[in-house]
């Protein structure tokens, strides 16, 4: 609820002096004036300097003034250097808690046991550790940790803000014209929550020196009524009927919403096939892709290694009535083994095999781990044809690609996801690793985010550039 009292400090005294920050602490009070209640703040990372505002932004000083004008707000403050916690508690009140600790233990016991007086956490805000521009990584993996640490107390309209995380972005100027190469992205501290964040369809509040968030953990409600015996919904639209998971928040969350996913990816490759064609789908998840493909050629083959969401897939091929199509339960790979599989349930779509980086962002919903069957295409699809391959297996392309040489060889159009991250920390392999398999049976590449053409001496340095420029692509297109 809003109080004039503390508005009046903010603008007076507080706004004039916080440079970068002003705007973006402007947007967190105004988020919390949202709730008729008092609110429960954490932050890491305690006020370590007096009357720095520009450098650090005074954020511990800044809420426990919201506290002061806002009875029964609590405000939780962790930092793991002594000197810094001692200095904090001579510029704050006792409305503050202050701890002396690690800040990724200290929020794991919050969450095991929260305090009476914190009946919930609206604003998280981390800012524990300080930002190397030259190696962003460990202060960015410290902040994931700690938001996987106090996860279970974050509720969909938890406001989780990183401070220190400037956007950054690619460009070439070209007759004093600037273009971007990329969109700008979240850099800094923030880097790899921003990633997360995109991944599991949370809303972005803002974007500046700090950035903010809501819906990145916790469980949001189900598009229908709570059971514990609904297991899936079936949506009907544009693309036909379709049984989703209700718990998905990419693509069932999408077919829930609007009818559809995927329309405009459909019409790109349906665009280089014949009715006379066959297409093969590996990855094709509930079936968007696939069936819709069906109805432009002759047969299309589906591959989809989870489990679950294959049992979907068949659920969808019988409620669309769709005869030329056949799934198969498998993981693409270069050789036949049981494969660990990581099986994501708020983005189901992001299943995919045991990364060889174990990042908290493919774990963040807590999935199972099984086992499933893996196999070169070329062994189970041996003697058949297709004009267009289309792929996405969230990291396991590489090896998707090795096994299946003889399909690529008569393939007139591959289409393929290309993520840094899935090559750098599922994968484990280079971009010039990735496009050895493909080298051999393609001439053209084209980018389509980059507008971007490319001839077969060109493919590796294309894909290192857009590797370094940490730039990914839905769909790489891959022609004779």
């Amino acid at each position: 609820m809003r109080s004039e009292g503390f508005w009046s400090y903010f603008d007076v005294q507080a706004r004039p002096r916080l440079a970068l920050r002003a705007d973006t602490f402007a947007k967190i009070f105004e988020y919390l004036d949202r709730f008729d209640r008092p609110v429960g703040i954490v932050e890491t990372g305690c006020v370590r300097k007096a009357d720095n505002w520009a450098g650090d932004g005074q954020s511990t000083i800044l809420f426990d003034k919201y506290a002061e004008f806002h009875p029964g707000t609590v405000v939780y403050t962790v930092d793991i250097d002594e000197q810094a916690t001692t200095v904090c508690r001579t510029l704050v009140s006792a409305r503050v808690k202050i701890h002396t600790s690690d800040s990724i233990a200290f929020l794991k016991a919050l969450a095991d046991t929260p305090p009476n007086d914190l009946a919930s956490v609206d604003l998280l805000y981390l800012d524990s550790i300080d930002l190397n521009l030259d190696d962003v990584f460990p202060s960015a993996f410290h902040h994931m940790k700690e938001l996987t640490a106090v996860a279970a107390m974050i509720r969909p309209e938890t406001l989780v803000v990183v401070d220190d995380s400037p956007s950054y972005f690619s460009a070439v100027i070209d007759k004093a014209a600037v273009k971007l190469v990329t969109q700008p992205k979240i850099g800094g501290m923030g880097k790899l929550i921003a990633e997360f964040a995109q991944q599991v369809g949370a809303e972005s509040c803002f974007v500046g020196y700090q950035c903010g968030w809501t819906g990145l953990t916790g469980r949001r409600q189900a598009a229908v009524g709570g059971s514990n015996f609904v297991r899936g919904v079936i949506t009907g639209g544009s693309q036909g009927l379709y049984a989703v998971n209700v718990e998905d928040q990419f693509v069932g969350k999408e077919l829930r919403e609007t009818g559809e996913y995927g329309a405009a990816e459909v019409a790109g490759a349906a665009s280089f096939l014949t009715k006379e064609d066959n297409a093969l789908v590996v990855g094709s998840h509930v079936g968007t892709i696939a069936i819709s493909l069906a109805r432009h050629c002759r047969h299309v083959t589906a591959i989809e290694a989870n489990p679950w969401t294959f049992k979907l897939l068949q659920c969808n091929i019988i409620l669309n009535n769709v005869g030329n199509i056949d799934a198969i339960q498998l993981a693409a790979n270069d050789k036949t083994e049981m494969l660990k599989f990581v099986m994501n349930t708020q983005n189901s779509g992001g299943s995919k095999r045991l990364p060889v980086v174990q990042d908290p962002i493919y774990f963040h919903d807590n999935p199972a781990i099984v086992e499933v069957e893996a196999d070169s295409l070329d062994v189970r699809l041996a003697g058949r044809e297709y004009a267009l391959v289309f792929m996405d297996i969230e990291g396991s392309e590489y090896f998707a690609l090795k096994g299946m040489q003889n399909i690529l060889r008569s393939a007139r159009t591959l289409i393929v996801e290309f993520l840094p991250h899935h090559l750098s920390k599922v994968a484990g392999v280079t971009p010039e690793q990735f496009v050895e398999p493909i080298l051999p049976h393609f001439n053209k590449l084209f980018v389509p985010g980059l507008n971007r053409r490319s001839e077969q001496h060109e493919f590796a340095s294309t894909l290192r550039f857009m590797y370094a420029a940490d730039h990914g692509e839905t769909g790489l297109i891959f022609t004779k």
